[in-house]
């Protein structure tokens, strides 16, 4: 996937689960010292943007070998980077 490329994040998977419309699924990439979540936008609020890329805390179960950064901004600049139009979101 080319979001975890861009953030050199190697391992990750394609999770289910119903909280996550409309395709009830999303990707979760694993780091030494984070998590970096992809899922499909809320629609109504990001026309623009078909995707979210969430940072959250590390996770246990994803034997991560990749320091992943957390920086807001410098992880939209490395998606840029990579052809990718991002928008910061902060929450």
């Amino acid at each position: 996937m080319l979001v975890f490329s861009a953030l050199g994040i190697a391992r990750f998977e394609e999770r289910f689960s119903s909280n996550y419309p409309p395709d009830d699924h999303y990707f979760l990439g694993f780091g030494v010292n984070a998590s970096i979540e992809v899922c499909d936008a809320d629609e109504e609020r990001a026309t623009d943007f078909p995707y979210w890329v969430t940072i959250r805390g590390p996770v246990s179960w994803g034997n991560a070998v990749d320091t992943v950064s957390t920086d807001p901004t410098e992880v939209a600049s490395m998606l840029q980077r990579a052809g990718m139009q991002s928008k910061l979101g902060l929450a």
